[in-house]
């Protein structure tokens, strides 16, 4: 498996479904993590966990994606341990991290 797509770890519960991003999230990764978001929030099998504890950089087309996912009902994703320059990103652009007290 490439180190640059999302990995998908099996869920320790029925109440989410993880995946761990990679260390370059941005507009080449969109697609493959808004269709990870739309299989698993469409099942509405849980809630949907992404670790981005790898990440090293992430663009704002991939911060648009997560807020949009973020902020959608019917997804309910949560960022689960970002990193620093995750955190930095989102701070520059005005945005705080909703799900950063989800544990993965």
């Amino acid at each position: 498996m490439s180190p640059t797509a999302l990995i998908e770890k099996p869920s320790v519960s029925q109440l989410a479904v993880v995946a761990s991003a990679p260390a370059r999230l941005d507009v080449h990764h969109v697609p493959e993590l808004e269709a990870w978001i739309n299989v698993h929030g469409a099942d509405r099998a849980g809630q949907l966990v992404l670790d981005c504890s790898a990440v090293e950089f992430i663009d704002q087309t991939a911060v648009d994606a997560i807020l949009s996912a973020e902020h959608d009902p019917e997804r309910q994703l949560r960022i689960a341990r970002p990193s620093t320059a995750m955190r930095i990103t989102f701070e520059l652009l005005g945005h705080t991290i909703a799900g950063e007290a989800v544990a993965a």
